[in-house]
C-alpha cells in the first residue's frame, strides 16, 4: 500500500491531471481497511517519539533527527492525508472523515514547524511544533470523546 500512494504522489509531480490519479485511486484503494491507516498512524507516532527520545539522549545528530523528519515522518503524514482526504466514506460521515484529514495535517504540520526549528535555531518554531501536537491530540480527544458519547447515546 506505502508503495501504491508513493506511485500516486510521483504521477502528480510527474503533472498527471489530479482527476486521474484520485479517480484511479478510489477505485483501487476503497476498500483499503481503516485500520491499516490507523497502523500507519500509530507507526509514525511511535518513530517521532523514538526520533525524540534519541536526541534528548544525544544517541544521534540534530542533522541526522532532521533528514529523518524530512524523509520519513513528514512523508509519512503526507501520505495518511492523502489517503483520508480521497477515501470514500458513507454518507453521513464525511466530517469524521474530515476530522482525521485536519487531525494528519496538524501533525504534518507540527514536524515542519520542528524542522524550521533546526534549520533556524529559534525556539519560537520549536514552541509552535509543540503547540501544533497539542493540537493534533486535543483533535483526537474530541472525536473520540464524540465517538464514545454517540455510542452511549445509541
Amino acid at each position: 500500500m506505502k508503495d501504491q500512494i508513493k506511485s500516486y504522489l510521483q504521477r502528480l509531480n510527474h503533472g498527471e491531471p489530479l482527476e486521474n490519479v484520485q479517480a484511479d485511486f478510489v477505485r483501487e484503494c476503497k476498500d483499503v481497511d481503516p485500520a491499516e491507516i490507523m497502523h500507519a498512524e500509530q507507526e509514525l507516532l511511535r518513530e517521532q517519539g523514538e526520533l525524540l527520545e534519541g536526541l534528548r539522549q544525544k544517541q544521534f545528530t540534530e542533522l541526522a533527527a532532521l533528514e529523518r523528519l524530512e524523509r520519513d515522518l513528514i512523508p509519512g503524514w503526507e501520505r495518511a492525508i492523502t489517503q483520508l482526504g480521497w477515501r470514500q466514506v458513507p454518507a453521513g460521515q464525511e466530517m469524521q472523515r474530515d476530522e482525521l484529514v485536519h487531525y494528519a495535517q496538524t501533525r504534518r504540520d507540527a514536524l515542519q514547524a520542528m524542522v524550521q526549528g533546526f534549520e533556524t535555531r529559534q525556539p519560537l518554531w520549536f514552541e509552535r511544533s509543540r503547540s501544533l501536537q497539542l493540537q493534533a491530540d486535543n483533535i483526537l480527544l474530541q472525536m473520540r470523546l464524540r465517538r464514545s458519547l454517540e455510542a452511549a447515546g445509541r
